[in-house]
């Protein structure tokens, strides 16, 4: 793998993994994600950036045995400021270290530099938030912004430190403790098994799945260990959540050790 700054040659692959990246691992609309590609990644866009911005544009090459044909298999972006605008891998191309290396590629231009390194997401990606904790960035602010005429939630990481970050994480949420997760729940009123050997992430608790007996292979829905609800929906792609609390899963795409 190799780390370089982009040039305009590099335009349709960063296009190409930045669209593939954004349907793996955003809870994104197809017009959603077709509105941001043609608004920030287009090839005009993408020249004016290169051009002004080259050094803070990088870009990962991957080795001779990469089986994705993309090149680049991944890219990631710096403002003027030291925030980190987009970072996306080709989602065959994850579980290699693509984007820790990247980071760490931008973390070097910010040396001679006084700004910090700081990080912004879309909230649709938001277990992205564990990758950023590698580096000591953590969630401090929510704002709304607007691509190409579409409004998008978006979340602002800076480096903090873990202990006061985790401190502050507590407070907030002693209201809302993560439940016991039982054996049985009512679903539908009946009795149904949860499954508490099979849990599935989430944005704040694990999820189990709940069948209709405990030796039945008919999954009914989901527990949420957050809040206890069993008001939980799905879209057919992996995805759940949590009506009740807002707790969140989404497919492992965004998992740290896939960047």
């Amino acid at each position: 793998m190799n780390v370089r700054p982009a040039t305009v040659d590099d335009r349709e692959g960063i296009r190409e993994t930045a669209e593939r990246s954004f349907r793996a691992s955003y809870a994104l609309s197809p017009q959603h994600i077709e509105t941001i590609i043609e608004t920030d990644f287009g090839p005009e866009e993408l020249s004016d950036r290169i051009d002004t911005n080259g050094e803070r544009l990088l870009v990962a090459e991957g080795g001779d045995d990469e089986a994705v044909e993309t090149s680049p298999v991944g890219f990631a972006e710096l403002t003027d400021a030291g925030e980190l605008r987009w970072l996306h891998v080709h989602p065959e191309a994850r579980g290699r270290g693509i984007g820790h290396s990247l980071v760490e590629g931008l973390q070097d231009e910010l040396d001679g530099d006084s700004a910090r390194l700081t990080a912004r997401l879309l909230e649709s990606a938001r277990e992205g938030n564990q990758f950023l904790q590698r580096f000591d960035l953590y969630q401090t602010d929510t704002e709304t912004i607007e691509i190409g005429s579409v409004e998008f939630t978006l979340q602002r990481y800076t480096q903090q430190e873990e202990e006061r970050i985790q401190e502050e994480k507590e407070d907030e949420e002693a209201g809302d403790p993560e439940v016991e997760v039982p054996d049985e729940v009512t679903f539908d009123g009946q009795q149904r098994s949860v499954d508490s050997d099979s849990e599935l992430s989430g944005t704040r608790s694990p999820f189990f799945p709940v069948y209709d007996d405990a030796e039945s292979e008919h999954r009914a829905g989901y527990f949420c260990s957050q809040c206890g609800g069993t008001d939980v929906t799905g879209d057919g792609l992996d995805r759940l959540k949590c009506n009740e609390c807002g707790n969140t899963h989404r497919p492992d795409d965004w998992d740290p050790a896939y960047l």
